[in-house]
């Protein structure tokens, strides 16, 4: 095979002879373009077929399994054929891929319960998918979280995160709802601390990047893709005042 039209800064980080491949996505790149305008800014640099899900590139199919938010950066998997991209999704929705995301939050959460449970509504408005809480109503969304590190000159800590459950959202809902809102998010997070964290480091991008995804091949065995934590998140969780 070619090489792929990868995206701006888009690597490869493990790919499979069953045709699966793991991209590492840089922050602001988009999983897939949504106008023609931003085409230069999507993960592959080909076209997009949105019933398919898939980009097409010299005559194949390029199928795209999930999808990150364009300010989340980290590990996104991409099918080479029809019989790996359904089985992956599948996979998926049988909860068979387990996914780890790192996060920097402001304040630190209780360590107890180290497992989030909410019930979670997603609602179209203004054209884009917003997702909130809904008491009695909803789907139950659960995730594991653990602090790994804190600094207390910023007042933020770096969670680990395991969403048990997938969502449009999820993460940035249950870190917002369990007050630790991620650093950077300009939909669900605290504004105020966000211009101040912004005023005392500089940086602004949303704080939320997809580690380690994982999940059974049915011949070649567990698939494992990781992507390093960016070094933003490594200057700022040891950042001083």
């Amino acid at each position: 095979m070619r090489a792929l039209p990868l995206g701006p800064n888009v690597r490869i980080l493990a790919e499979d002879k069953a045709g699966l491949i793991a991209l590492e996505k840089p922050e602001g790149v988009l999983a897939h373009p949504n106008t023609e305008k931003a085409n230069p800014r999507a993960l592959l640099n080909a076209p997009y077929n949105e019933e398919k899900e898939a980009y097409i590139w010299e005559g194949q199919l390029l199928y795209l399994l999930h999808r990150l938010d364009s300010p989340t950066s980290g590990v996104i998997l991409i099918g080479l054929n029809p019989k790996i991209a359904t089985y992956v999704r599948e996979a998926f929705e049988q909860g068979l891929v387990n996914k780890t995301y790192h996060a920097i939050v402001h304040g630190c959460p209780a360590v107890q319960p180290k497992q989030w449970s909410d019930r979670l509504i997603t609602e179209r408005k203004h054209s884009e998918l917003r997702t909130r809480t809904g008491p009695n109503k909803g789907i139950v969304c659960k995730t594991m979280h653990q602090v790994v590190k804190k600094n207390a000159d910023l007042n933020v800590s770096l969670l680990k995160l395991c969403p048990i459950t997938g969502r449009t959202h999820q993460l940035r809902v249950q870190c917002h709802l369990h007050y630790a809102p991620i650093v950077g998010d300009k939909t669900y997070g605290d504004f105020p601390k966000n211009r101040e964290f912004e005023k005392a480091t500089g940086e602004k991008r949303l704080f939320l990047h997809s580690t380690i995804v994982s999940l059974p091949l049915p011949k070649e065995g567990e698939f494992v893709a990781e992507a390093p934590l960016p070094e933003v998140f490594k200057t700022c969780i040891n950042a001083k005042l």
